[in-house]
């Protein structure tokens, strides 16, 4: 039994058990590096953590899991040292047949989610750069077939990019430009 405490104790996710209400029963020592102490957080609403837009959504994947099913998503959670995205997975917990609480994993994936965001920004400063380019541009696959190309290339060979994707560049540029 020691071992398994200590398991879950020290895990890197955030590990929480709920009693039927939705108040925290369990919580592991990870909240402990989000700024909570761990027996400010026993007791309260599980929706104390979430901002009010997310609630909703939480009280319904609350209830599917009661009603013994699984959930899972990502949810915003309010800490001291700042909001958080965390992938959620949540599980009912049985007496025999009888569902007496919930317990949730939580990943903090807040990290991955900023790297997302600057990641589809990049692509789309790329794109923008790509399409408003003077000159034309191909992107070709190793075989040398075109991938993408730009609106200069449209207007330098007359032919739309539908008319464009798959062929090699010989075949719609002439070679004397």
């Amino acid at each position: 039994e020691e071992k398994y405490r200590n398991l879950l104790e020290n895990a890197r996710d955030t590990i929480i058990a709920l009693d039927l209400n939705g108040n925290i029963t369990f919580v592991n020592n990870i909240v402990e590096e989000y700024g909570f102490k761990k027996d400010e957080v026993l007791g309260k609403s599980m929706t104390e953590f979430v901002p009010e837009k997310y609630q909703p959504k939480l009280i319904k994947e609350f209830a599917k899991v009661i009603r013994g099913n699984l959930a899972e998503g990502e949810i915003e959670i309010v800490t001291p040292k700042g909001k958080i995205v965390s992938e959620y997975r949540s599980s009912p917990i049985k007496r025999g047949n009888e569902v007496i609480g919930s317990q949730t994993i939580l990943r903090d994936i807040t990290e991955r989610k900023k790297a997302e965001e600057a990641l589809r920004e990049s692509e789309e400063r790329f794109r923008n750069l790509f399409e408003s380019a003077g000159d034309g541009i191909l992107t070709l696959d190793l075989r040398g077939r075109v991938t993408s190309a730009n609106k200069k290339i449209e207007e330098i060979s007359g032919l739309s990019r539908g008319e464009i994707i798959g062929k090699y560049p010989t075949q719609f540029i002439p070679l004397d430009i």
